[in-house]
């Protein structure tokens, strides 16, 4: 099967399989190699001059840094961060620099989400673990055992 994609690492590997003598010809090593031929005569052309892919980085970069670690934060605290939260939070820095125009589209966001390697998921019962208002520690002695009743009438607190 053919892949679509393939790393810089995994082209310099079957490039340097096809410089060793092996007796095929180029329709045989793509096929030995599943590669398709057309690739691999265009990695050969190229060889000398590859072709830089091209990535569009960020256009305020420190604001995406301080963004980042805003967002892993609160991760790390248990809270859940939202799109709109992130959302306000750039604009929020970007109005305290003076940048008037800036947008944070959905365009700009799932960008940035994909540059830092973020993502926003529904929290699962496996996934996250949300912290429980527990009764027993926080209130317990203001509580009056005849007022606790449980739903079978069995006193919670005795």
């Amino acid at each position: 099967m053919v892949r679509h994609s393939y790393s810089k690492h995994q082209i310099a590997g079957i490039l340097k399989r096809w410089k060793e003598p092996h007796g095929l010809t180029l329709r045989d090593f793509a096929a030995r190699e599943k590669v398709g031929k057309d690739s691999l005569s265009r990695w050969i052309r190229n060889e000398t001059s590859p072709v830089p892919i091209k990535r569009r980085g960020a256009v305020h970069p420190e604001w995406e840094k301080e963004l980042e670690s805003w967002v892993l934060e609160r991760r790390s605290v248990g809270l859940i961060v939202t799109d709109g939260e992130i959302r306000l939070r750039v604009l929020e820095i970007a109005a305290r620099d003076g940048v008037a125009d800036f947008r944070a589209s959905n365009g700009w966001l799932g960008n940035f989400k994909k540059r830092c390697k973020l993502c926003y998921r529904s929290p699962t019962h496996t996934a996250r673990k949300e912290p429980v208002f527990d009764i027993s520690l926080s209130n317990k002695s203001s509580l009056q055992n005849r007022k606790m009743k449980n739903c079978d009438s069995r006193q919670r607190f005795q």
